[in-house]
């Protein structure tokens, strides 16, 4: 829905969507201990999806978040048909409470639609540390395909994709992809790993760290920008490029965070390295922290 038509949500729709949440760490705090938020400037505005406005069906959107929900022109984000129910701030579901506060975000996925949260940071990060956090819970039962990905400026038009990376959920497993690709190389991530799928029984949180590294040369002989990409799930990492040997390329900064689903190509690829696929299933959202270090 188009921002600027929003409005405040009323008192009494505010009280009636706290009245009963869990707001606790208890039953949705992740086993593995988390520590405290990454220091540094907070470099997204209402993270834990508390602040909310109204949608045009009376449920609550995330407020400072660009939401797209229903069917958009085919390589656009422009919706020709809304459908409001796929992004919501929610309170306690069932037996799924927020990680933190009194709301979260739901993003219902479905084939041949787009259901997705984004924002842009404070300002573009080009040198020194972003750190990324989300706190990512699956809905206890079906199959659910989603992602997020920080995206930004390509060195070059003829650059394929935004991202820096790709980390996608599934009821398979997780696929990690890492943007390696230049131009006239056959597609855009030159890197990928699987791992286990998330549990359903509580709250997973993951740390994504990049870090501006000093710059390299394709082979055409030009300057490329470069990452260092680290990734923690629960406290116990997954990829690091210092480990791994392998750097995020061609973008040259950290414009903003996408969560969710992107596309309408009407084929879930799950672990497929192959481009992205399109998202299905319902999946809960809380703490998106960004920050940035010097």
């Amino acid at each position: 829905m188009n921002r600027s038509s929003r409005r405040a949500l009323p008192v009494a729709v505010l009280l009636a969507l706290v009245a009963g949440c869990g707001g606790a760490w208890g039953a949705g705090q992740p086993g593995g201990g988390t520590g405290p938020p990454p220091p540094g400037q907070a470099y997204l505005d209402n993270p834990g999806f508390e602040r909310v406005v109204a949608d045009s069906d009376g449920t609550a959107d995330p407020e400072a978040w660009d939401v797209t929900e229903g069917e958009t022109v085919q390589g656009t984000g422009h919706v020709i048909r809304e459908m409001p129910e796929l992004v919501q701030v929610v309170g306690r579901e069932g037996a799924i409470e927020p990680y933190e506060g009194q709301r979260m975000l739901k993003v219902d996925a479905r084939l041949l639609l787009k259901s997705s949260v984004r924002q842009y940071y404070r300002r573009p990060v080009e040198s020194g540390t972003l750190v990324q956090q989300l706190a990512v819970r699956p809905a206890q039962s079906g199959e659910y395909v989603q992602q997020i990905e920080i995206r930004g400026t390509p060195d070059f038009r003829e650059v394929e994709g935004k991202q820096l990376f790709h980390l996608r959920w599934t009821d398979e497993g997780l696929l990690l992809s890492v943007h390696t690709g230049s131009p006239g190389f056959r597609g855009q991530f030159g890197y990928w790993r699987t791992f286990p799928p998330l549990p359903r029984s509580r709250w997973s949180l993951f740390r994504i760290t990049l870090t501006r590294a000093a710059p390299t040369r394709d082979n055409e002989g030009r300057t490329v920008s470069q990452w260092r990409l680290r990734v923690e799930l629960n406290g116990t990492l997954l990829f690091d490029t210092e480990r791994d040997g392998v750097y995020s390329q061609y973008i040259r900064s950290a414009d903003f965070v996408f969560i969710g689903d992107e596309t309408m190509s009407g084929t879930p690829k799950k672990l497929n390295p192959t481009g992205t696929g399109d998202g299905i299933g319902i999946v809960y959202y809380d703490l998106a922290v960004a920050r940035a270090l010097p």
